[in-house]
């Protein structure tokens, strides 16, 4: 590390790649700690590398069950706490904080606000009404007290961040219902790699090792967790079964979990469950896809975008998206005509809509050049970057 430079903290729990890529940019103006834990699950398949003015940071390198709640509480204070050690032991200067659960996301916060560290607040999920949601379904009551206390730290944090950005205009708009200073919000939306994920032949390793080259293959790869609906993926394949068609879920965790009970009282020939593949393999497993799924229930419209979307654009292949309209993701890929919209609670509409596109080549083609076209002329990580060093400098 060069020890004239400023020293930059860019804290992501869940370890995405393309946070990662933002590292790697950044460190080309400023010492960078890239910090993430490998317990989220979501970092999985990713390689992450030191270089001259880069260090990445495993800070919590185990497994857990993500359904049990109290486990995964201690976790993640245990991660705040150890965040704070590692503050406490550098000089930092700015620290960007993304995909934190809320009460870590609140320590953070309120340590570099006491310690003259700038705090950039990056807003990917608003977690307090994701809480609510799930937990609505279980007990009101609960969900009401959980609602509550979840959105005091994250609205804390909010409030007393030094700089926000969020990844959808929909966000500015409900922050200004907690009173968060508008003049420090700033938007910068996600963006998936160039360089990792790229256009494919469908028939490749990936296809021809799990005898995926003939068939039409609808491909949902990334987390299948609480907002999303993992029993819609077992019901089409049911119902698709005499089609030559494969549902292909590459995942893991609580929804994963959910599909291999079914599948184990139920097989199915139509329905293929994979953990997630290496990094280096992601071209090929998109590539061998003709479409691909991305999920949100439509109460998570409201406080979260399918980054997996970025990623579909970069293959070049045509998005299906089952979220509700107003839904950044869904609104881009109207404008753009790179797939179709679902409505969540038209769910039942996909076997229809996957049987149209399998007998319209030409659309799925055209749906695919104009997301790789989209991504072309927006994921430049190189511009991406500038604006984050706009907001660190600032």
């Amino acid at each position: 590390m060069d020890s004239i430079r400023k020293n930059i903290v860019i804290n992501d729990y869940g370890g995405y790649s393309f946070i990662y890529e933002l590292a790697k940019e950044i460190s080309l103006e400023y010492n960078v700690y890239f910090i993430y834990a490998s317990v989220s699950g979501s970092s999985k398949g990713n390689v992450y590398e030191d270089s001259q003015n880069l260090k990445c940071i495993n800070l919590i390198d185990k497994t857990i069950d993500k359904s049990n709640f109290i486990k995964r509480l201690f976790i993640e204070l245990s991660y705040g706490n150890n965040f704070k050690r590692f503050l406490t032991s550098n000089k930092i200067d700015v620290v960007l904080s993304a995909n934190t659960p809320v009460i870590p996301q609140y320590i953070i916060q309120r340590y570099c606000r006491k310690n003259k560290i700038k705090f950039i607040f990056w807003l990917q999920d608003i977690i307090s009404l994701a809480v609510k949601s799930v937990l609505e379904k279980k007990s009101k009551i609960i969900s009401g007290l959980f609602y509550n206390l979840w959105k005091y730290f994250e609205k804390s944090a909010l409030q007393n961040a030094d700089k926000i950005i969020v990844i959808t205009k929909d966000f500015e708009n409900f922050l200004s219902t907690w009173n968060v200073n508008k003049n420090k919000i700033d938007y910068i939306p996600n963006w998936s790699s160039l360089k990792d994920i790229v256009p494919t032949n469908k028939e490749n390793s990936f296809s021809k090792k799990y005898n995926l080259t003939t068939s039409f293959n609808v491909l949902y790869s990334g987390t299948l967790g609480y907002k999303h609906n993992p029993e819609i993926f077992f019901t089409i394949a049911k119902r698709l079964l005499n089609h030559n068609i494969k549902i292909i879920v590459v995942s893991e965790g609580i929804g994963m979990n959910y599909l291999k009970n079914i599948l184990r009282d139920h097989p199915l020939e139509s329905l293929l469950l994979l953990p997630y593949q290496s990094k280096s393999s992601l071209s090929e497993v998109y590539g061998s896809a003709d479409i691909i799924l991305s999920i949100l229930e439509k109460t998570a419209g409201i406080f979260s975008v399918p980054s997996k979307v970025w990623a579909t654009y970069c293959a070049g292949k045509p998005s299906v998206l089952i979220v509700p309209k107003e839904n950044q993701a869904a609104k881009i890929t109207a404008d753009i005509k790179a797939g179709i919209i679902i409505e969540p609670d038209r769910a039942e509409d996909l076997l229809e809509k996957i049987l149209e596109l399998k007998t319209n080549p030409e659309l799925l083609n055209s749906y695919g050049i104009n997301a790789r076209k989209y991504a072309e002329e927006n994921f430049d990580i190189k511009k991406i970057s500038q604006k984050f060093l706009k907001l660190i400098n600032s």
